[in-house]
């Protein structure tokens, strides 16, 4: 680190494909840094991805360094860990699997063919829709792209139904493509579809804006943690709001759900209780709302939390030393203590105070005069 704060990044090696366990990828961790001269015990800190391999708590990368070293605090990316959040949430039910795998089905269809592609794109021209997008691909690993194929498909969901509708009524198109040009439309008609567009435009958006901002060269951990709890009060709001997003729906045009064989809903019974011959069956929208809706709701909630537990957790601990120059005496005094507890064999506890408040006095001087002086001791 310099001597202004600014982290420095040091760049080793790169290395060879080692496997995907866990206890492999700690193997090659430590006899690298074994080769560079870096002592493992003397490491503060450890950051990766979010996959289960590599940050899992109990048997990941992260949990057999601090085996080792328990001092080496895990550090989620930020930057990144938004993408892993959305794709869990997607893979939480078939509906969403179902949706998204639509979204991209409709883009191969008209992108498929210069033809096709210019009755979607005159059917935008000739709407009042002021909005200028158009159908957008899926990626695998950049979220931000189903942002914005998803508020796509939302701007232009009357003009893409006409396009199809043109495909279909055209006689002198090929069978087989007005027969899937009538299957993405049947889709549309569905209020499940029209609820999946209206939900995860909303969801989309606001996580595309959070992840630009946590990608930030000036993001801090005060900022990592406030964005994060915002995206859990924006989650646990839309749970609540069920009604809200099937009015919105509705207005798309859809009015019913899929009219499916809705299974039996089936309570665990005591075994001592006697069993209930008449079961109630789930209502089509009672099933999706508890097969699609909240699963991926609770999915989100349940990713999001953990993360940000992370994120406090070392926001209490280090997250004073950017903010000492707003803090108060006492305050400043109580982050002391708690670091110092952490961290026993780093810090002599009133050394770091009198380099804290050196360092506030600092800041003090160069605010009120705008020139750098020497240190008040």
């Amino acid at each position: 680190m310099g001597r202004n704060g600014t982290p420095y990044e040091r760049f080793l090696t790169f290395l060879q494909n080692v496997g995907h366990k866990s206890e492999d990828l700690a193997i090659a961790v430590f006899e690298i840094l074994k080769t560079f001269g870096v002592d493992i015990h003397d490491c503060r800190g450890q950051s990766y991805d979010n996959a289960a391999n590599m940050a899992g708590r109990y048997s990941g990368l992260q949990a057999r360094v601090k085996d080792v070293n328990p001092f080496a605090r895990f550090v989620p990316c930020d930057g990144h860990s938004l993408n892993l959040v959305g794709q869990s949430a997607a893979e939480a039910c078939s509906e969403a699997v179902s949706f998204f795998a639509f979204i991209q089905n409709l883009y191969n269809f008209f992108t498929n063919s210069t033809h096709r592609h210019a009755i979607l794109q005159k059917t935008f021209d000739d709407s009042n829709n002021d909005s200028t997008k158009t159908l957008k691909s899926l990626s695998i690993t950049r979220w931000s792209a189903r942002d914005d194929a998803c508020s796509a498909l939302n701007c232009g969901w009357e003009e893409t139904q006409d396009a199809l509708k043109l495909i279909v009524d055209d006689m002198t198109e090929k069978p087989l493509v007005r027969n899937e040009a009538e299957g993405l439309l049947r889709q549309f008609h569905s209020l499940e579809t029209a609820f999946m567009t209206t939900l995860w435009s909303l969801l989309l958006h606001r996580f595309k804006a959070a992840s630009v901002r946590l990608q930030a060269v000036d993001i801090d951990l005060n900022m990592v943690v406030e964005l994060y709890e915002s995206l859990i009060e924006l989650v646990k709001t839309c749970r609540n709001d069920f009604d809200l997003f099937e009015k919105k729906a509705t207005e798309k045009g859809p009015t019913q759900y899929k009219h499916e064989k809705s299974r039996m809903s089936k309570r665990k019974r005591h075994h001592d209780e006697m069993s209930d011959p008449a079961e109630v069956p789930f209502s089509p929208r009672e099933k999706f709302r508890f097969n699609t809706f909240l699963p991926i709701l609770d999915s989100l909630y349940v990713q999001l939390q953990q993360r940000c537990e992370a994120y406090i957790y070392l926001n209490k601990h280090f997250g004073f030393l950017i903010r000492i120059s707003t803090m108060t005496s006492a305050d400043i005094s109580s982050s002391i203590v708690s670091l110092s507890e952490e961290l026993p064999n780093d810090f002599d506890r009133d050394s770091l105070t009198k380099n804290a408040f050196t360092s506030l006095r600092i800041s003090e001087v160069k605010t009120m005069s705008g020139v750098q002086k020497q240190p008040l001791i």
